[in-house]
């Protein structure tokens, strides 16, 4: 059960850190408000591209089979069943929550359980 495992993931990793469930189909399970989804989808979005960033920036250093971010957005997109904007909103709206979260000491969860 989604809510089970995030109590124990919470619980194990700290109070003011959030673990987003792993797939879409787990974020398109779990009981979540919209707000909570559209976090869950920016979080996996920022962390995939971070994934895929090459670890040097420089151009002739490239490593071939990264994936573009905006095709990384748009696989999300379809995961989701979401536009590609809402992918890339939704990835702002996450950084922006989580800056909330980092400057006030909330953990971003009760932030989104705010909001209305």
């Amino acid at each position: 059960m989604i809510g089970k495992r995030y109590k124990e993931e919470k619980k194990a990793v700290g109070e003011n850190q959030y673990t987003a469930p792993a797939s879409a189909e787990e974020i398109g399970r779990a009981p979540l408000s919209q707000d909570q989804r559209t976090y869950l989808i920016g979080k996996r979005t920022a962390e995939e591209k971070k994934q895929a960033a090459p670890e040097d920036s420089n151009s002739l250093n490239r490593v071939p089979h990264c994936e573009a971010p905006s095709r990384i957005s748009q696989k999300i997109a379809e995961q989701a069943h979401v536009s590609h904007a809402t992918v890339e909103r939704a990835e702002k709206f996450a950084d922006a929550v989580d800056k909330v979260a980092e400057n006030t000491g909330i953990n971003p969860q009760e932030i989104l359980s705010y909001i209305l």
